[in-house]
């Protein structure tokens, strides 16, 4: 009696090892994803005592009342865009600087002056102070979606050859089993 094919696709050695490659890689991507994610919350704490430390040594260095002039320059040092808000006085290092209002904010567990936040791509902390608020805007990673989604299909890409070559590798490291079975 002939076998049909599905059932020579299920039994077989080398879908089965294919499967195990699969399950490991998702179980490796999972892992890894899983590290890096507790990694970034213990880490996050001592990064943004850092941050407001840096951002309190800028507010010193912008003035009181904050120099619009000095601010232009810290911001072409340091790659910041720096935007003030008071009653009296508004105006940004960046020419048309981007509405933050609706991003995603966090207050800062130490101390409730001092926001963080993200919005379309852009990470940014706010300070308010006596004199005003103070918004830092970082440097975007990536200006481009399609660079980003580019290096995502490069991991894919390099993923799926390693996960191939390996299957391959095991069905030539096994082919005798085949002949044993024919």
């Amino acid at each position: 009696m002939r076998k049909k094919w599905y059932q020579k696709v299920f039994r077989s050695v080398f879908t089965k090892l294919l499967v195990i490659i699969i399950a490991t890689g998702i179980a490796l991507n999972l892992v890894v994803v899983g590290f890096f994610v507790a990694h970034r919350h213990m880490v996050e704490s001592s990064i943004h005592q850092n941050v407001i430390q840096y951002i309190n040594y800028l507010i010193a260095d912008i003035g009181n009342p904050p120099s619009v002039e000095r601010a232009r320059e810290i911001a072409r040092q340091t790659l910041l865009e720096i935007q003030f808000q008071s009653p009296q006085n508004k105006w940004s290092t960046a020419g048309n600087p981007p509405d933050l209002s609706r991003g995603r904010f966090y207050v800062w567990k130490e101390s409730p002056n001092i926001r963080f936040g993200r919005y379309h791509g852009h990470s940014f902390v706010e300070v308010n102070r006596n004199s005003g608020l103070f918004i830092f805007e970082f440097a975007k990673p990536f200006d481009r979606k399609d660079r980003r989604d580019g290096l995502f299909f490069l991991l894919l890409v390099f993923m799926v050859a390693i996960l191939g070559g390996a299957f391959l590798s095991i069905r030539r490291v096994l082919r005798p089993v085949k002949w044993l079975n024919e």
